[in-house]
């Protein structure tokens, strides 16, 4: 039913200001491909991600385990960009919308910075999908488990204003301060083809931020 209405929705002419997102989209992407990032940024990034890796307590061995167990990735910038900006932050509260290989990550970083700093950090990841959630759930490492709670969620598709967005059906929380957002979920948006077949962007920061959530640092992954 849900995929008969994301169909029905989509079929409908995309809307002038869908158009114009379209545009900047593809314009962002051939940015995203500029010579300096094939041929400088790429190469570097697996051997620092390595580093950065072997700098947490058991050399990132727990986390590796996880992501093989669960059949899941960490990509190279996400660990680098999120093991420095969790350790710059040193977040009490983190909302990530779409598990994944992160996931671990995020756990990690927050059990080291409670451990060096007191700073008790907890994470609340957000997924549709019930055989991801299990996979995840079930390989995540005991001793990180008091760091993380887990929502399953169904996903919606609705209009905001002129466009399209998706989203999860997010319980009412409890927090009035979220110190950073991930975005990387409900579904992922590669390649402009996509895009034109089934024109939607994710909505759930704007959803905490309707709700009078203040948001600390946002950071969205790959989509458009």
């Amino acid at each position: 039913m849900f995929m008969d209405a994301i169909h029905a929705l989509a079929q409908q002419p995309l809307t002038r200001e869908e158009e114009e997102a379209y545009t900047d989209a593809v314009l962002l992407a051939q940015r995203q491909c500029h010579p300096y990032m094939k041929h400088i940024v790429q190469p570097i990034a697996p051997e620092k991600a390595r580093r950065y890796l072997h700098s947490l307590q058991d050399r990132g061995h727990r986390l590796l385990r996880y992501v093989q167990e669960a059949r899941v990735e960490l990509k190279d910038y996400k660990g680098i960009q999120f093991t420095n900006l969790i350790r710059t932050l040193r977040p009490h509260v983190i909302y990530e919308f779409g598990a994944g290989g992160s996931t671990c990550l995020f756990a990690e970083l927050l059990q080291e910075n409670h451990r060096r700093y007191g700073v008790r950090g907890e994470l609340h990841s957000f997924e549709q999908s019930e055989d991801y959630y299990q996979r995840m759930s079930s390989a995540f490492p005991d001793d990180l488990r008091p760091y993380i709670t887990w929502h399953q969620c169904e996903t919606q598709y609705v209009w905001k204003g002129p466009y399209r967005a998706l989203s999860y059906k997010k319980p009412d929380l409890v927090h009035r301060v979220v110190d950073l957002v991930y975005v990387d979920g409900p579904d992922h948006i590669y390649g402009v083809e996509h895009f034109k077949k089934y024109p939607f962007f994710n909505s759930d920061l704007i959803d905490l931020v309707e709700r009078g959530v203040t948001v600390g640092r946002a950071v969205n992954d790959v989509r458009w």
